[in-house]
Formats: C-alpha cells, structure tokens, sequence
C-alpha cells in the first residue's frame, strides 16, 4: 500500500494539558463517527472536546501498542498524537472506488497516548467541537 503526503490536520494539545486526555467515548451511529475527549483545566472543570466523522466507512479503535488488527501499514512520522490525513492512501482509493466514486473519502489517524488507543478512520469529512462540562 503506498501513503504519503501526510498533512497534520488537528493537534489536540492546544486543548489538553501536557498529560494528555483523562478518558475517551466513541459512538458510531448512521455512518457518523465521534469520539469524545475528556481532559482537566485550572478551573476545576472538566472539559471535553470531540471530532465527528461524517459518512464514516471504515475506523479501527484499538489498543496501542498491542496486537495490530489492521492490515493496513503506514509510514513512519513525526506527529505521532496529533490527528494526520494521509493524502495519498491506496486504502482511500480502493473505498472511493468500491461506491463508484460517489465519495471523496479522506483518510485520518490518531493516537491518544494518555489512554494508549489509536483511532483510524476513512470517512468524508471531519469536524471539530469543544464544550465545557462542569464537575459534580
């Protein structure tokens, strides 16, 4: 499988503090992925921030570093927990041409290295939304 051009998308420390995340939820649901990201601030609240998926066709939610699941190899790179797209992904291809090119597919990955989860995902697009949740 051939990948590069490989783009940071989202660098979830410009939200969380430098330990990382407290806890995940991932729901999938009509094709729509997200994951929900919990983390600490100063204020005593807990904060979330989550990435939704849309017309999701493909996602892999594992334990990292464990057994790998996926068949699919990916280069080596630099923004290990930051969220990536890979431009050029043959695996992207081949799901665009399984529904005869009716979908612009993107292909995504990220790791939570707090929690040790790798998230991966080919879907459509990707959008980003941030909340305050305050502690009981």
């Amino acid at each position: 499988m051939e990948y590069n051009k490989i783009k940071t998308i989202f660098n979830p420390y410009d939200y969380l503090p430098t330990y990382g995340e407290n806890k995940l939820d991932l729901f999938f649901k009509n094709g729509k992925l997200r994951i929900d990201v919990y983390f600490d601030s100063s204020n005593g609240n807990e904060n979330k921030f989550s990435i939704s998926f849309n017309k999701t066709v493909y996602h892999l939610y594992q334990d990292f570093p464990g057994i790998v699941m996926s068949k699919i190899n990916h280069p080596h790179y630099l923004d290990f927990d930051n969220l990536v797209e890979f431009e050029v992904s043959n695996v992207k291809t081949a799901w665009e041409k399984h529904f005869n090119g009716k979908f612009k597919l993107r292909h995504f990955k990220i790791f939570f290295t707090s929690q040790n989860k790798l998230l991966e995902v080919i879907s459509e697009d990707f959008n980003i939304e941030t909340q305050n949740i305050k502690i009981l």
